[in-house]
Protein backbone atom coordinates (compact mmCIF):
# COMPACT_ATOMS: atom_id res chain seq x y z
CA UNK A 1 0.00 0.00 0.00
CA UNK A 2 1.41 3.37 -0.99
CA UNK A 3 0.22 6.79 0.13
CA UNK A 4 0.95 9.64 -2.26
CA UNK A 5 1.41 13.28 -1.26
CA UNK A 6 1.26 15.64 -4.19
CA UNK A 7 1.21 19.23 -5.45
CA UNK A 8 0.03 20.88 -8.63
CA UNK A 9 0.94 24.07 -10.43
CA UNK A 10 -2.51 25.55 -9.84
CA UNK A 11 -3.80 28.38 -7.66
CA UNK A 12 -5.77 26.12 -5.30
CA UNK A 13 -2.79 23.85 -4.71
CA UNK A 14 -0.46 26.78 -4.14
CA UNK A 15 -2.93 28.34 -1.67
CA UNK A 16 -3.17 25.12 0.35
CA UNK A 17 0.62 24.84 0.46
CA UNK A 18 0.99 28.48 1.50
CA UNK A 19 -1.73 28.27 4.15
CA UNK A 20 -0.40 25.04 5.68
CA UNK A 21 3.31 25.75 5.30
CA UNK A 22 3.81 22.49 3.44
CA UNK A 23 5.03 21.42 0.03
CA UNK A 24 1.98 19.24 -0.69
CA UNK A 25 -1.70 19.98 -1.20
CA UNK A 26 -3.28 16.62 -1.96
CA UNK A 27 -2.96 12.97 -1.02
CA UNK A 28 -4.09 9.62 -2.38
CA UNK A 29 -3.88 5.90 -1.63
CA UNK A 30 -2.67 3.27 -4.07
CA UNK A 31 -2.77 -0.50 -4.58
CA UNK A 32 -1.55 -2.56 -7.55
CA UNK A 33 -1.05 0.39 -9.89
CA UNK A 34 -4.44 1.96 -9.12
CA UNK A 35 -4.73 5.22 -7.18
CA UNK A 36 -7.82 6.31 -5.23
CA UNK A 37 -8.42 9.89 -4.15
CA UNK A 38 -11.09 12.45 -3.40
CA UNK A 39 -11.20 15.56 -5.59
CA UNK A 40 -13.66 18.33 -6.30
CA UNK A 41 -15.08 15.95 -8.93
CA UNK A 42 -15.80 13.27 -6.34
CA UNK A 43 -14.03 10.08 -5.41
CA UNK A 44 -11.82 8.85 -8.26
CA UNK A 45 -9.94 5.73 -9.21
CA UNK A 46 -7.12 6.25 -11.71
CA UNK A 47 -4.24 4.26 -13.10
CA UNK A 48 -1.01 5.24 -11.34
CA UNK A 49 0.53 6.59 -14.56
CA UNK A 50 -2.52 8.83 -15.20
CA UNK A 51 -2.37 10.07 -11.62
CA UNK A 52 1.39 10.81 -11.87
CA UNK A 53 0.80 12.71 -15.12
CA UNK A 54 -1.78 15.01 -13.51
CA UNK A 55 -0.23 15.39 -10.03
CA UNK A 56 3.38 16.07 -9.10
CA UNK A 57 4.24 13.37 -6.56
CA UNK A 58 6.36 15.10 -3.92
CA UNK A 59 6.44 12.37 -1.26
CA UNK A 60 5.19 8.82 -0.83
CA UNK A 61 4.94 6.41 2.05
CA UNK A 62 4.95 2.65 1.67
CA UNK A 63 3.41 0.26 4.19
CA UNK A 64 4.27 -3.44 4.14
CA UNK A 65 0.88 -5.09 3.87
CA UNK A 66 -0.71 -7.60 1.54
CA UNK A 67 -2.05 -5.27 -1.18
CA UNK A 68 -4.81 -7.68 -2.15
CA UNK A 69 -6.19 -7.88 1.38
CA UNK A 70 -5.64 -4.13 1.94
CA UNK A 71 -7.57 -3.29 -1.22
CA UNK A 72 -10.45 -5.56 -0.17
CA UNK A 73 -10.68 -3.80 3.21
CA UNK A 74 -10.49 -0.39 1.52
CA UNK A 75 -13.14 -1.08 -1.11
CA UNK A 76 -15.47 -2.55 1.52
CA UNK A 77 -15.09 0.51 3.79
CA UNK A 78 -15.06 3.45 1.37
CA UNK A 79 -18.25 5.00 -0.02
CA UNK A 80 -17.32 5.49 -3.67
CA UNK A 81 -20.37 7.66 -4.36
CA UNK A 82 -19.91 9.95 -1.33
CA UNK A 83 -18.50 12.86 -3.33
CA UNK A 84 -16.34 15.72 -2.18
CA UNK A 85 -16.88 17.36 1.21
CA UNK A 86 -17.16 21.02 0.20
CA UNK A 87 -18.43 22.17 3.60
CA UNK A 88 -15.49 20.53 5.41
CA UNK A 89 -13.11 22.15 2.94
CA UNK A 90 -14.71 25.57 3.51
CA UNK A 91 -14.24 25.14 7.27
CA UNK A 92 -10.63 24.02 6.76
CA UNK A 93 -9.98 27.07 4.53
CA UNK A 94 -11.55 29.40 7.11
CA UNK A 95 -9.37 27.89 9.87
CA UNK A 96 -6.27 28.16 7.64
CA UNK A 97 -7.05 31.86 7.07
CA UNK A 98 -7.46 32.47 10.82
CA UNK A 99 -4.24 30.55 11.51
CA UNK A 100 -2.21 32.40 8.89
CA UNK A 101 -3.43 35.92 9.60
CA UNK A 102 -4.55 35.85 13.23
CA UNK A 103 -2.31 33.15 14.66
CA UNK A 104 -5.32 31.09 15.78
CA UNK A 105 -4.57 27.37 16.17
CA UNK A 106 -6.50 24.84 14.11
CA UNK A 107 -9.38 23.26 16.03
CA UNK A 108 -9.21 19.53 16.76
CA UNK A 109 -12.55 18.87 15.01
CA UNK A 110 -14.12 20.03 11.76
CA UNK A 111 -17.63 21.04 12.77
CA UNK A 112 -18.76 21.40 9.14
CA UNK A 113 -17.89 17.82 8.18
CA UNK A 114 -20.51 16.08 6.01
CA UNK A 115 -20.83 12.69 4.33
CA UNK A 116 -18.33 13.40 1.55
CA UNK A 117 -14.56 13.07 1.65
CA UNK A 118 -11.61 15.39 1.70
CA UNK A 119 -8.46 13.80 0.30
CA UNK A 120 -7.08 13.31 3.81
CA UNK A 121 -10.24 11.52 4.92
CA UNK A 122 -10.04 9.07 2.01
CA UNK A 123 -6.35 8.37 2.66
CA UNK A 124 -7.22 7.96 6.33
CA UNK A 125 -8.71 4.59 5.43
CA UNK A 126 -5.09 3.39 5.46
CA UNK A 127 -5.43 3.56 9.23
CA UNK A 128 -8.41 1.18 9.20
CA UNK A 129 -6.55 -1.14 6.84
CA UNK A 130 -3.49 -1.30 9.08
CA UNK A 131 -5.59 -1.81 12.17
CA UNK A 132 -7.54 -4.65 10.55
CA UNK A 133 -4.40 -6.33 9.22
CA UNK A 134 -1.88 -5.76 12.01
CA UNK A 135 -3.96 -4.81 15.04
CA UNK A 136 -2.10 -1.50 15.27
CA UNK A 137 -3.53 1.88 14.40
CA UNK A 138 -1.49 4.45 12.47
CA UNK A 139 -3.33 7.44 13.94
CA UNK A 140 -4.55 8.41 17.36
CA UNK A 141 -8.36 8.12 17.67
CA UNK A 142 -8.54 11.86 18.36
CA UNK A 143 -7.23 12.80 14.89
CA UNK A 144 -9.99 14.36 12.77
CA UNK A 145 -8.86 13.99 9.16
CA UNK A 146 -11.41 16.58 8.04
CA UNK A 147 -9.25 19.28 9.68
CA UNK A 148 -5.84 17.69 9.02
CA UNK A 149 -3.85 19.08 6.10
CA UNK A 150 -2.04 16.74 3.69
CA UNK A 151 1.36 17.81 5.07
CA UNK A 152 0.23 17.22 8.64
CA UNK A 153 -1.12 13.78 7.69
CA UNK A 154 2.23 13.00 6.12
CA UNK A 155 4.04 14.01 9.31
CA UNK A 156 1.73 11.81 11.39
CA UNK A 157 2.23 8.75 9.17
CA UNK A 158 5.89 9.06 8.16
CA UNK A 159 7.33 7.49 11.35
CA UNK A 160 5.19 4.38 10.84
CA UNK A 161 5.96 3.81 7.15
CA UNK A 162 8.16 0.94 6.04
CA UNK A 163 9.63 3.12 3.28
CA UNK A 164 9.73 6.89 2.80
CA UNK A 165 10.11 8.24 -0.73
CA UNK A 166 10.92 11.91 -1.39
CA UNK A 167 10.57 12.94 -5.01
CA UNK A 168 11.75 16.55 -5.02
Amino acid sequence: MRLYFTARDQVGSKLIQWATGGDVSHCAIGFYGAVYHSTEHGFLQQRADEFAYKYKIVRALDFDVDDNMAMQIFTAAIKFDAGYDYSAFAFFAWCAFKNKFLGKPYPTRNSWNSNGYLCTEAVGYADQIMEAMTGESLLAPSVDLAITSPIDLYKLLEPKASKVIKCY
